[in-house]
């Protein structure tokens, strides 16, 4: 991906211009990480250039911690990206054939130890979803995800320990409905998501 070309004032200098380029080579891996596991994949990479487009104009406003400022700007980038996609998708809805017949799901894809784990997390908030994502898939301790939500650490840890219950619940719910039981291998994914063993989201039913 090439680095963007965001319009600036003619003064921008050299130095600014070296600074950019070493923010984005040292965090557009991990900025694309972020957006691709957040939206499909050509989104994902327009989410990125918007991210740093966005980071190229406001360079001199960067703070000392360069990721978590990214970060917080794709999360923007990505939720922009999300609402054209869903106006989109409804003036579609709009103008397809209303009678037309929906393809009915694969079973296959609600199958499998997966199957409760994308049920269960699918039916929570977008708020829930993402004090998850960033705790779990990005790693983030609760200081560094405030930074990224743009609230207290302590509002990121209540949060957190909320939407943990609600995804334990709707999980519970989810592994209810499967047969056979799910074998063994999901239980390390259930643990690292909802910070609860397999035998007290049983229990907490």
């Amino acid at each position: 991906m090439n680095e963007p070309t965001g319009h600036r004032s003619p003064d921008a200098s050299a130095s600014d211009e070296q600074r950019f380029t070493e923010l984005f080579r040292a965090h557009h891996a991990q900025v694309l990480a972020y957006c691709r596991r957040r939206l499909p994949h050509d989104l994902a990479d327009d989410a990125v250039a918007e991210t740093f487009t966005t980071a190229w104009r406001a360079l001199a406003r960067a703070p000392d911690d360069q990721r978590l400022w990214l970060l917080g700007l794709a999360r923007g980038s990505v939720a922009n990206l999300r609402r054209c996609r869903d106006r989109f998708a409804r003036l579609g809805d709009r103008l397809a054939t209303l009678d037309r017949p929906r393809p009915e799901r694969d079973h296959a894809e609600t199958t499998g130890w997966q199957g409760p784990f994308l049920t269960a997390f699918g039916s929570l908030s977008e708020d829930d979803q993402e004090v998850l994502r960033l705790t779990t898939w990005e790693g983030l301790g609760p200081a560094d995800t405030a930074a990224v939500l743009g609230c207290s650490t302590t509002a990121v840890k209540v949060r957190l320990h909320r939407a943990r219950q609600r995804l334990r619940r709707a999980l519970g719910q989810a592994e209810a409905a499967v047969t056979p039981p799910l074998p063994r291998s999901s239980s390390a994914a259930r643990l690292a998501i909802t910070g609860i063993p397999p035998s007290r989201s049983k229990e907490s039913r």
